[in-house]
């Protein structure tokens, strides 16, 4: 049974919790117990940035390193009376976000305003500077300038012989693509859904992943219409399509 594995695990000193979407699966956290184990095995496991200590203190510490983009972000668990354990990302500003830009900005400034920690108010402060001060951070200003000359040259047309449909820039396409890569992060590989059969539940989940990575991080886009989400779609299956048979290929290759 799930919960007396969990019961078992959490014993050992594991951080693990019981899989909300799955209640037959078990969800394993890293923590010092998972790095032992896995030091064991011979895996290559990320640096510890923090032990024992308040998020607080985790941003305090990096702060520095996310801002040059040393890091590509950091994953904390950490542990909730009422829900058990969990995971945080904090991710590092590489990519080019205006949306989470303004967010941040907005969230700060009504977090100084607040009674709240000091505590608190700091690491609002430090988050956001990573976010929006990317001046030591080259990836993000090699980025930043790139989308920049995207916006500059390719100016939306929209109504222009599509009836009211939203016309899609060079920045919209590489957004979509963008959002593509990052949301593959979010699920079992291809391979696996290939073997379960279950290609068109994956081609389901990635489209409405990329549908809300569009929203999250174009502030002028209200709705996906019809336009964009035929893009989305046609962009998905081909990036599926070329992985499988990139799959299929090593296949053959091995036998």
């Amino acid at each position: 049974k799930p919960e007396e594995t969990l019961e078992k695990l959490l014993i050992a000193g594991f951080a693990a919790v019981i899989k909300s979407s799955n209640k037959q699966h078990i969800l394993l956290f890293t923590n010092e117990k998972f790095v032992e184990i896995a030091k064991q095995a011979k895996m290559d496991v990320p640096e510890n940035k923090g032990c024992n200590v308040t998020i607080a203190e985790v941003i305090a510490r990096n702060k520095d390193g996310m801002k040059k983009g040393l890091l590509e972000g950091i994953v904390m668990t950490i542990h909730d009376k009422e829900f058990g354990h969990k995971i945080l990302k904090w991710k590092g500003a590489q990519e080019f976000q205006p949306i989470a830009s303004e967010k941040a900005q907005e969230a700060t400034e009504m977090i100084q305003s607040e009674d709240v920690h000091d505590n608190l108010k700091t690491a609002f402060k430090q988050v956001c500077e990573v976010i929006t001060d990317i001046s030591e951070n080259k990836t993000a200003m090699r980025l930043a300038k790139k989308a920049k000359k995207i916006q500059e040259k390719d100016k939306p047309k929209p109504n222009q012989g599509n009836q009211g449909k939203k016309y899609l820039t060079n920045l919209d396409k590489e957004m979509i693509q963008d959002g593509i890569i990052q949301s593959q992060k979010k699920f079992d590989s291809v391979e696996k859904y290939k073997i379960k059969g279950d290609i068109e539940e994956y081609k389901g989940n990635l489209i409405n992943e990329v549908k809300k990575h569009m929203t999250e991080e174009n502030s002028n886009l209200k709705e996906i219409d019809e336009n964009i989400l035929s893009f989305i779609k046609h962009k998905v299956n081909a990036v599926i399509k070329a992985q499988l048979a990139s799959d299929d290929k090593t296949d053959k290759t091995e036998k």
